[in-house]
């Protein structure tokens, strides 16, 4: 799954499971679907090759990616890969209203 920096990039610990756990906590942000749906070609099984779908996302300030397929076999999902996101997505600049910071000076010799 990934490459080999893929856990210290996210901070996963848990592995498969905790990457799940992440997604269903809705903590991959900013999802973009990466067309089209691709078959895994390397898919050794008789049944029918499983369709890829892939998406770029964001968690926190890292940038990701995802790819998945569902095996019908064995009525799982299956993550093919989770990793660092090479072209970093569109971020949203963020405003910051200055008229709502104060800055205090400090007194040096009181202290």
């Amino acid at each position: 799954m990934g490459e080999s920096t893929t856990p210290e990039y996210f901070n996963i610990n848990g592995g498969q499971s905790e990457i799940i756990q992440r997604i269903g906590n809705k903590l991959l942000e900013d999802l973009e679907y990466k067309p089209p749906s691709k078959p895994f070609n390397k898919w050794k099984h008789p049944s029918p090759k499983p369709m890829i779908d892939a998406y770029t996302f964001t968690t926190g300030f890292k940038h990701g990616y995802i790819a998945y397929f569902y095996n019908k076999a064995q009525n799982i999902w299956v993550i093919k890969s989770f990793k660092k996101a090479y072209s970093a997505p569109i971020v949203h600049n963020m405003e910051i209203d200055l008229s709502k910071i104060s800055i205090k000076e400090t007194d040096k010799e009181s202290k």
